[in-house]
């Protein structure tokens, strides 16, 4: 049951990636490679959709998954705002535009958004991946999981030091310490995908970046 669920976790995480690429380029006008990890992936769509499966996979009533699903959903990416604020003084996303949103970090439209993916999640799409992981046979299957998890753990620490590097860059810009603004490529790639992203320690510094990254692409 657990390589299953490391399965599904992966399934919906590209997913979630497709979604929230889609979504983000249509808004944006050109392409944006969305997310937080260098892949193809959006780890926190994996792991919601798991909370589903595991609270609310049993349940019948599709009312009751909306309404549960968009509590879960908007617990998990509250904790994520806040645990990524704490680790790296950033903000990756902001709905404070949004109407009834808490602290930014939460609105009532992306809870809505997810309690209905909850319920096509549980109701439509889980039901036919099921299916497809059942039918790979179960040697391929458990390396296949194996693989995918392997990937996901060292794509997961290379972006950590990624994002730690990028704040030794803002600060030693700040500092004037003759340290270029220069960036690496997954870190070019993290400005791209967060427009909206905010250093709470170097927003001012964060912004030069961003504006001679724009000036550079023209």
């Amino acid at each position: 049951m657990f390589i299953s669920y490391i399965f599904y976790f992966a399934l919906y995480s590209v997913l979630g990636w497709v979604y929230e690429t889609v979504l983000c380029s249509v808004e944006a006008g050109h392409t944006v490679n969305r997310g937080f990890l260098n892949g193809p992936y959006c780890p926190i769509y994996g792991f919601g959709s798991v909370v589903f499966l595991l609270l609310l996979g049993r349940e019948s009533s599709p009312f009751l998954i909306f309404l549960f699903g968009a509590l879960i959903a908007c617990a998990i990416e509250y904790a994520t705002s806040l645990v990524i604020e704490k680790l790296f003084a950033a903000r990756l996303w902001d709905y404070s535009k949004f109407k009834f949103n808490l602290h930014g970090r939460i609105c009532l439209g992306a809870a809505a958004v997810f309690g209905a993916f909850a319920v096509l999640l549980i109701k439509f799409i889980h039901p036919f991946t099921v299916k497809l992981a059942e039918g790979i046979p179960r040697v391929i299957f458990i390396a296949l999981t194996a693989a995918i998890l392997v990937t996901f753990i060292l794509d997961f620490f290379i972006t950590v030091k990624g994002f730690s590097g990028f704040n030794v860059k803002l600060k030693g810009h700040s500092d004037k310490s003759g340290l270029t603004p220069d960036l690496s490529g997954q870190q070019k790639r993290l400005l791209r995908a967060f427009p909206t992203m905010r250093s709470l320690r170097y927003g001012e510094e964060l912004n030069e970046m961003r504006g001679a990254l724009k000036k550079r692409e023209k």
